[in-house]
C-alpha cells in the first residue's frame, strides 16, 4: 500500500464526526481509517498513541463546544444564556457533551469548573444581571452549574424529558432563590 498523507487536522476532524455519531468508543483507528479510506498507518504515524490522538480530540470538542457557546444567542439575559446554551448543546450533540462532562475529571472546586470556556465572564455576567459582588457571584454560578450540568445530564441520558420553558424555570427560579438568601436586605 502507499504511503498515503492524511493532514491531521482531518484526522481530528473525523475523529469527532464518529463521536459525535456514537460516542467516543467509536472512535477508533480503525474507524476512523475506514471514514478516510485509509490504513490505520497514517493515523499511527501522526499521533504515535491512540492517547495523543484522544488528546487532540479533547482540544477540538473543546474548541467546537467554545464556538457553540459563543454562536448561539438565546432570547435570555447573559447569565441566563449561558446555562440555557450548555443544555442545548448537550442536546444537539449528547455524545460529545458526554466525552466533555461525563467523563472524570481532575477538578475537586465547583466554583472553579469552567463550564463556559471563560468562567470569569459567566461570573460577570451574573455579577452584571443580578448587581451582586464577587463572592456571590461566584456562589451563584457554582450552584447554577451544578443544576444547569444535572438538567443536561437528564436530558442526555433521557432520564427526564423537560420543555425549554420548564428548564428556563427551574433555572430562574434558583437563581432567584439564591439571590434571597445571599443578596444584602435593604432597610
Amino acid at each position: 500500500m502507499p504511503n498515503i498523507k492524511i493532514p491531521r487536522e482531518k484526522i481530528i476532524e473525523t475523529a469527532l464526526e464518529i463521536t459525535a455519531e456514537s460516542g467516543i468508543e467509536s472512535a477508533t483507528a480503525k474507524a476512523i481509517a475506514k471514514r478516510l479510506n485509509c490504513s490505520t498507518m497514517p493515523i499511527s504515524w501522526t499521533f504515535d498513541t491512540m492517547e495523543n490522538l484522544k488528546h487532540a480530540l479533547m482540544i477540538q470538542a473543546t474548541n467546537f463546544y467554545n464556538e457553540y457557546m459563543v454562536a448561539r444567542k438565546p432570547q435570555a439575559t447573559k447569565s441566563e444564556a449561558i446555562a440555557l446554551n450548555y443544555i442545548q448543546f448537550a442536546k444537539d450533540y449528547p455524545n460529545i457533551f458526554k466525552l466533555l462532562f461525563m467523563t472524570e475529571q481532575k477538578n475537586n472546586d465547583i466554583s472553579k469548573v469552567d463550564i463556559v470556556g471563560d468562567r470569569e465572564y459567566a461570573i460577570s455576567a451574573i455579577k452584571e444581571v443580578c448587581s451582586v459582588n464577587d463572592e456571590i457571584a461566584t456562589a451563584m454560578f457554582a450552584n447554577i452549574w451544578v443544576l444547569t450540568h444535572g438538567i443536561a445530564t437528564l436530558l442526555v441520558t433521557k432520564t427526564a424529558d423537560l420543555t425549554d420553558e420548564q428548564i428556563r424555570k427551574m433555572i430562574n427560579d434558583v437563581a432567584d432563590g439564591l439571590l434571597l438568601k445571599w443578596k444584602p436586605k435593604k432597610e
